[in-house]
C-alpha cells in the first residue's frame, strides 16, 4: 500500500503528484542545487509542498539507501549531468527490483543548443533503442544495461519517454566502481582545496601589490608566490 517516490533533478520544488486513490505516497525530490532553491525559497517566503535535498544524479546511493524507492522519476535534468550513464546507473541501485524508472527528455537537447550551457549530452531513440551521446562518444543504454534491466523508449513529438524496469540487482563488480569513484571524489576535494589556497595567496599577493600599506608590505608583494605541488 505503500510507493516511495524519487524525483531527481526537481529543482526548487517537484512537479509530482503526492496523492493516488489505492496507495499512500512517500515522494522524495534531490537536486545538485537544493541548498541555492532553499536559499531563494526562504528569502521571498514561499514553502514548497516537498523540500528539495541536496544529491547528484551520480552519486545517489551515497545520499540514499541501497533499493529503497519504487519508483524514480527524472525530467529535463540528467541530460544536464556529467555522466548520464552513471546517474542511471545510480537510480537503478537505489531502485528496488522490478521498480521503473522514468524519464522525459527533449531529443538532442546539446545539438539544438550547440553545446553551449548546462547541455552537453543528447539523448535519442534509434531503432527502438535508447541512444545517449555527444561530439565524443555514443553510449547505448540497452546494450550497456542488459544483464540488469529492461529499457524501453517511446519518442513523443520533440522528446521522448524512457522507461527502465530494474529486472535484477548490480553485480558486485559495479559496487567496487562506487567505491573507486568515492575515493576519487574525496581525492578530487583535497585537490580543489589545495587550488583554492593557492589562489587566495595569489589574490592577497595581488592586492597587497595594488594598495601596498608601506615599503615593507610592497617589497613583500613583490616576491614570488610559494605554491606547493
Amino acid at each position: 500500500m505503500n510507493a516511495r517516490v524519487l524525483d531527481v533533478g526537481a529543482g526548487p520544488a517537484t512537479v509530482l503528484g503526492r496523492t493516488h486513490p489505492k496507495r499512500n505516497i512517500d515522494l522524495v525530490a534531490c537536486d545538485p542545487l537544493a541548498p541555492v532553491y532553499n536559499t531563494l525559497l526562504d528569502r521571498h517566503g514561499v514553502t514548497p509542498p516537498i523540500r528539495t535535498v541536496q544529491a547528484f544524479a551520480e552519486d545517489l546511493s551515497s545520499v540514499f539507501d541501497a533499493e529503497s524507492f519504487d519508483i524514480v522519476y527524472c525530467q529535463n535534468a540528467l541530460d544536464h549531468s556529467f555522466e548520464p550513464l552513471r546517474g542511471i546507473e545510480e537510480m537503478l541501485i537505489v531502485l528496488r527490483t522490478r521498480g521503473v524508472i522514468v524519464m522525459a527528455h527533449y531529443t538532442d537537447e546539446a545539438e539544438h543548443e550547440r553545446y553551449v550551457g548546462l547541455h552537453q549530452w543528447n539523448f535519442n531513440a534509434r531503432d527502438g533503442r535508447f541512444i545517449i551521446w555527444n561530439r565524443v562518444q555514443e553510449i547505448d543504454v540497452n546494450e550497456a544495461l542488459k544483464d540488469v534491466a529492461r529499457v524501453t523508449v517511446t519518442v513523443e513529438g520533440r522528446g521522448h519517454a524512457v522507461t527502465i524496469e530494474k529486472l535484477r540487482d548490480w553485480p558486485n563488480s559495479l559496487h567496487e566502481r562506487h567505491r573507486n569513484r568515492l575515493a576519487s571524489l574525496l581525492s578530487g576535494l583535497l585537490d580543489a582545496e589545495g587550488v583554492t589556497k593557492a589562489a587566495d595567496q595569489e589574490l592577497k599577493r595581488i592586492n597587497a601589490m595594488a594598495n601596498p600599506a608601506d615599503g615593507e608590505h610592497r617589497d613583500e608583494a613583490l616576491k614570488p608566490a610559494q605554491h606547493s605541488p
